[in-house]
């Protein structure tokens, strides 16, 4: 395939070539080749990230094909073993994944068989004028087969790619594009979405928002379950996380929805379901960037940083047997699905007093109270300002962003999408901060009450990891250096703008 998907054409069953030949008046088909029924694997990652961005991955024959809705066809040898872009051999299909998603693995999304034909049309000369390939495709989970025509016009040739278009078209044919592709190969499969947004004609109260909001995020995590239990890559564990942050983040910023019972109820059900993830997430980071660390040490302390990431790799996979035991168990399963069905079916929920207020109404109030929040701490902060201050203004900035993304749909224009985009600086900033301080923590803890810290080797791992809490102090103090002035260029007059335009309506003020 010479061509992007732009000359590509689909069509369900066979192609009756006899049929196009007969179309092409004084020109003919000839067919140069075709190949045996081939095995195939369609890939992608957990996001999807190459079907959201109009492209689509093929493995068959030892080669790994990935066709565009925008570029030519990218062809290299796949990775005889490994399931991530690094692990494939050096290429265009490898460079591309690596860049797009470096932290997650392939997965197979559909399988099957394919024959690719090699065709010509050529004039009474037999001369070429057109190239053109087929590949059908035998899936095993569909009904019938799918042809995929990709035409290659040559230079100064316009009848003959207009009459096999014409014959195609008259077939039942339709332009080829990436997602057609992936969903005729794989029809069962519904794109992934890590961020679900809220259908706000479904959703007139604050209560509406607050329950369709939970049980989106519910299913986000819900569907990275078998991925962590799998262990197939770190960020599987990461989306489930996120998900049931946001939920807990719904129950603790949309003050006066539910009952107070039962917000106290579900706010300890989440915590419960959180609480086994968080060390298994902190060691899948220590690990990832575990180069990271040793660029920041000179060599002759390299040793004692060995030891402990070796370690840290032991306690991870105990950490992720524990959790994926947990995760299988039975009371974890009854526990979830009963959440889930609560919110699937929130008949039984008792309103609080803010739950009929309108959406709009309520999201502007609530947008605006977080807002003045971030503004107050953050003018309470100088180089003096205890370090627990700048956590709370980094959390004050999560919460303020949740908020933004739960309700922007509501909001016409972009101002609050524009709001999200300035407040990224400053969240890396106070996010790089948190790092650096729950680094040393933990390195710390680790020095004081590891085993392995003992004999020779101790000693060499204590002092190397001395040397890093040095450099990690100074890096976050200098990340709280900077805080102030990225709270002040995200609380610039344009931001502010586009805050009091979400905020605009009466009542939205204090």
């Amino acid at each position: 395939m010479s061509d992007d998907l732009h000359n590509s054409f689909l069509l369900e069953g066979p192609i009756d070539w006899p049929e196009v030949d007969a179309a092409l008046e004084g020109l003919r088909l000839v067919q140069d080749h075709s190949s045996a029924w081939l095995r195939y694997r369609l890939l992608d990652c957990q996001d999807q990230s190459l079907r959201t961005s109009g492209r689509v991955l093929l493995d068959y024959d030892g080669a790994l094909l990935l066709l565009s809705d925008s570029d030519a066809p990218r062809v290299q040898p796949a990775a005889p073993q490994g399931t991530f872009p690094a692990d494939l051999p050096e290429g265009p299909v490898r460079a591309l994944t690596h860049k797009m998603f470096p932290l997650r693995c392939f997965l197979i999304f559909a399988t099957g068989s394919l024959q690719k034909v090699a065709l010509r049309v050529v004039d009474d000369e037999t001369k070429t004028q057109l190239r053109v390939e087929c590949v059908t495709f035998d899936g095993d989970g569909t009904k019938g087969r799918l042809s995929l025509v990709t035409l290659s016009p040559l230079r100064g040739y316009t009848r003959a790619p207009q009459r096999v278009r014409a014959a195609l078209r008259g077939a039942g044919a339709t332009r080829g594009s990436a997602a057609r592709i992936f969903a005729a190969l794989a029809p069962e499969v519904a794109p992934y979405v890590s961020k679900p947004q809220t259908d706000f004609r479904q959703a007139e109260t604050a209560f509406d928002v607050a329950v369709q909001t939970i049980a989106n995020y519910i299913r986000v995590a819900r569907e990275n379950e078998a991925g962590v239990i799998a262990d197939l890559d770190s960020e599987f564990l990461h989306d489930y996380r996120v998900a049931l942050r946001k939920v807990r983040s719904v129950l603790s910023l949309f003050k006066d929805v539910f009952g107070i019972v039962q917000t106290a109820e579900m706010k300890a059900a989440f915590a419960d379901l959180m609480a086994p993830t968080g060390r298994l997430r902190d060691l899948d980071v220590y690990l990832m960037e575990q180069d990271d660390y040793f660029a920041l040490l000179p060599s002759s302390l390299h040793p004692g940083l060995r030891l402990m990431f070796e370690t840290f790799a032991a306690e991870r996979d105990s950490a992720h047997a524990g959790l994926a035991k947990h995760l299988k168990s039975r009371a974890y399963q009854d526990q979830i699905t009963a959440l889930a069905a609560q919110f699937d079916h929130p008949g039984g929920f008792v309103r609080g007093e803010a739950g009929a207020q309108p959406a709009a109404a309520y999201a502007r109030k609530l947008i605006w109270k977080r807002y003045r929040r971030i503004c107050k701490i953050a003018s309470g902060i100088d180089e003096t300002t205890p370090d627990a201050e700048v956590h709370a203004l980094r959390i004050a900035c999560k919460k303020f962003r949740y908020l933004v993304e739960f309700f922007a749909p509501l909001f016409a224009g972009k101002s609050a999408k524009r709001v999200i985009k300035r407040m990224k600086v400053l969240q890396d900033n106070l996010g790089a901060f948190n790092d650096y301080s729950v680094q040393q923590e933990t390195l710390l803890a680790f020095v004081a009450q590891s085993p392995a810290l003992r004999g020779a080797r101790g000693i060499e791992a204590a002092q190397s990891i001395g040397a890093l809490i040095a450099i990690l102090d100074q890096r976050q103090r200098d990340e709280r250096a900077r805080v102030m002035e990225n709270f002040t260029r995200f609380n610039s007059a344009g931001t502010r703008a586009h805050i009091h335009a979400i905020c605009q309506a009466k009542g939205a003020q204090a």
